[in-house]
């Protein structure tokens, strides 16, 4: 039986995740919606949950708080919808929600990580739209940083989390 590890914002060693059964549990039901009964299989669900919020960490904002963290989060620097400084030992709700989702979308049996389709190749490296050519690359998934699906309601949820890359500076344009 998996044994969930739950990251609080202090640094928790060996943390797997930023949410238990019971918040889960709650998330759904004040939703209307449909998780795992079963202790087990929900909290594998949880798990993969955390691996697939771990696989996007390359688009949060701020950093992660010390060098030896399980996970990405408790974060420093981390600013919500450019705003809301979130405190260095503190998982955002956002962060946690999104969890949630992702063991609803397992529950409606949708795979975070699914298997790609062999007979398929790379990515698209040549289109052609009037005679319809479409050339794809030898690898598959060249380049890819992130290979996982896209869930729209938890994007919502991490998108006010992400870094745009963008600096703390704003340039004012004059019309001359």
């Amino acid at each position: 039986m998996p044994t969930l590890v739950v990251e609080t914002g202090s640094v928790v060693a060996d943390a797997n995740c930023y949410v238990d059964l019971t918040y889960v549990r709650t998330y759904a039901d004040n939703r209307g919606l449909t998780v795992s009964s079963r202790d087990t299989l929900l909290k594998q669900h949880i798990i993969a949950a955390t691996d697939y919020l771990e696989s996007r960490r390359f688009e949060y904002g701020g950093y992660k708080t010390t060098t030896t963290q399980t996970l990405q989060f408790p974060r420093t620097d981390l600013v919500i919808d450019k705003v809301v400084e979130v405190g260095k030992n503190t998982i955002p709700e956002n962060l946690k929600m999104a969890q949630a989702q992702l063991c609803v979308e397992q529950a409606l049996g949708n795979p975070l990580f699914p298997v790609p389709d062999s007979s398929t190749g790379g990515q698209v490296i040549q289109e052609t739209v009037a005679a319809i050519t479409v050339k794809y690359s030898e690898t598959k998934s060249a380049g890819s940083k992130y290979r996982g699906v896209i869930f729209a309601s938890v994007e919502v949820l991490l998108e006010s989390m992400f870094s745009d890359g963008c600096t703390d500076s704003f340039l004012n344009a004059i019309r001359v």
